[in-house]
């Protein structure tokens, strides 16, 4: 039964071993892929289950370690990818693979890690989730129109990504493609699909705000925002939808309307129950939001009292550095940026860097700005559509080294 039914789902895109593994496994893998990206603990678990039923049936680890991986956890990841290298004569070509591309990836190897991808397609070409790895790593590299052209191969007929729990961030990477290029008719079409088949996902609003925002149309970006307002997702709130119109308003020279939009946001966090508002992650957005509104002193204070609870966060320690440097503290922002160059701890990706070159932007330092963004992509960072529109870079738009470096290169 195992056998049937891993044939099956190879056929209609499934990620699975050629080496059956019993059917009770099967199933219990089947339901972890399915609540993966949606409930990562559940997930866990019943990947777990499959492995403990046929131990034989390694892949379920390579998908274990990847949800260590996207919730932050790189340590667990690498110890558990580390623990299946040492079994590569026991794993079947397809494992073997995804272990080698996810290790890349821990690696900040993007371009290896697309490499292996590549390999994964050719022995299973029908497997959406790679079709899906390498549109990824594509844009990761700053190639937005061949993740276009990979995400045109999707077969909507079987459906097959709509397998997994994360299946619909293939749309939001291939919108991210078009927006990239300037296509926001295209990105629209794209957020309307991933609507189609996943209406429970609130971000595609957010995408769809993206767009309007870009395009000026006001009217639209406020009814995307309204319905997002009687929505309700675990995983994308209406302030974030704010925040991304805001973000691109800002981007697109519109930036009188988009601080009173980050305003609202800032609003929307505050009529939080206590009990959420209390939340690191609700207090980093409104932190957020209140930046993006240009309230640089209630910011910083959210920024600071983070960052006291947990030291080693980049991401606090770097807002408070262009908060500094916002503020005219000179002295202060290169302290931080100092104290980021500094850091050597494993999985940076080029986080460091790249806010130092956010700091060296707003301290007028155009050239050392770029040379660190250079820095942050060579250590494993990656191109995005944030790149455009990050404030902290809005000094950077007019010069040639920053617009060359930006520019889609396929």
């Amino acid at each position: 039964m195992g056998a049937i039914a891993t044939y099956y789902a190879i056929q209609t895109g499934g990620f699975v071993t050629i080496s059956p593994p019993t059917f009770e496994a099967y199933q219990e893998y089947l339901r972890g892929i399915e609540l993966f990206g949606k409930d990562y603990s559940q997930a866990l678990e019943h990947l777990g289950k499959a492995e403990e039923l046929d131990p034989a049936f390694l892949l379920p680890k390579t998908i274990i370690a990847t949800a260590y991986s996207n919730q932050g956890n790189y340590e667990k990841a690498r110890e558990i990818l580390e623990e299946l290298n040492q079994k590569k004569t026991q794993l079947d070509p397809l494992t073997r693979l995804s272990v080698d591309a996810r290790m890349a990836s821990l690696r900040g190897q993007n371009e290896e890690a697309l490499r292996y991808s590549r390999q994964l397609a050719s022995l299973a070409p029908n497997v959406g989730t790679t079709r899906y790895l390498i549109g990824l790593y594509e844009l990761r590299l700053n190639r937005p129109q061949k993740t276009i052209k990979e995400f045109s191969k999707f077969n909507e007929r079987n459906r097959e990504i709509s397998r997994w729990g994360s299946g619909s961030w293939l749309f939001d990477v291939w919108a991210e493609a078009y927006h990239i290029l300037g296509n926001f008719k295209k990105e629209l079409e794209v957020a309307k699909k991933g609507e189609k088949y996943y209406p429970e996902e609130v971000r595609f609003l957010a995408v769809e705000a993206r767009s309007f925002a870009a395009q000026g149309k006001i009217d639209k970006l406020r009814e995307v925002i309204e319905r997002s307002l009687t929505t309700t997702s675990p995983t994308t709130t209406p302030a974030d939808v704010m925040v991304e119109g805001a973000s691109e308003l800002r981007a697109h020279g519109n930036k009188e309307e988009a601080i009173k939009m980050a305003g609202e946001a800032v609003e929307w966090y505050k009529a939080r129950s206590a009990e959420e508002a209390a939340k690191e992650i609700n207090r980093y957005d409104l932190a957020g939001a209140l930046y993006l509104a240009e309230r640089w002193g209630e910011a910083q204070a959210i920024f600071e009292a983070l960052l006291a609870a947990k030291p080693d966060n980049i991401s606090y320690k770097g807002n408070l550095g262009t908060i500094a440097a916002r503020l005219g503290d000179r002295e202060k922002a290169l302290r931080i940026s100092d104290e980021l160059k500094a850091l050597t701890k494993p999985y940076l990706f080029g986080d460091h860097a790249y806010w130092r070159a956010c700091i060296a932007s707003l301290l007028g330092d155009k050239e050392q700005a770029v040379a660190l963004l250079r820095e942050s992509f060579a250590q494993g960072g990656t191109y995005g559509v944030y790149l455009h529109r990050d404030m902290d870079l809005e000094p950077l738009r007019d010069y040639p080294p920053f617009q060359g470096l930006i520019k889609p290169k396929g």
